[in-house]
């Protein structure tokens, strides 16, 4: 049987946090993110955005469900949350990761 070994060099990454406000917010960094991971911090939601997802959709890992239009863009120095209260819950912590 062969395995396959996918690599690809990441030039960037970065993590950090943000607490949920229910609006829009930018989380800003040094360079454009083609993967970024978010967590709650007291909860069970994971969610991941990939460059090659279209808009502001993401992939709710937790439920394995893809969210359209709902709330996660990449931009080309960090990304954005929207309305969304899966990644943008007023009050709730969030963890995330991003890499390029």
């Amino acid at each position: 049987m062969a395995i396959a070994t996918i690599t690809r060099k990441v030039n960037a990454s970065g993590s950090g946090s943000y607490i949920g406000d229910g609006g829009i917010q930018t989380i800003n960094f040094r360079f454009s993110p083609q993967h970024v991971v978010i967590y709650q911090l007291d909860g069970p939601d994971m969610m991941i955005k990939m460059d090659q997802m279209p808009g502001n959709d993401f992939l709710h890992l937790s439920s394995g469900t893809l969210l359209k239009k709902t709330g996660v863009t990449l931009l080309p120095a960090g990304f954005e949350v929207g309305y969304s209260t899966v990644v943008n819950n007023r009050g709730v912590t969030y963890i995330w990761e991003a890499w390029e």
